[in-house]
């Protein structure tokens, strides 16, 4: 839910509150999963594409770096 709202604030151009909603899904992802599932990894990668979105690339590089060795240990 938390994700799909982020999703909605984004596409409202609300970034701030984007951001802390994906933020608060990726924390409950990892509290009831954990860092190796692929919808924590989902969550990191929502993170990077709200940052390049909103311009703040080095975010965004570290969040899809960290997307990405996500789905590397994956598989």
């Amino acid at each position: 839910v938390e994700a799909q709202l982020a999703n909605l604030y984004h596409q409202q151009g609300d970034y701030e509150r984007a951001v802390g909603m994906h933020q608060l899904a990726l924390d409950l992802r990892k509290d009831i999963f954990d860092e190796l599932h692929p919808q924590y990894g989902q969550s990191l990668n929502d993170l990077a594409i709200i940052f390049w979105a909103n311009q703040q690339l080095n975010l965004s590089e570290q969040f899809f770096s960290k997307s990405t060795e996500n789905y590397i240990r994956q598989y």
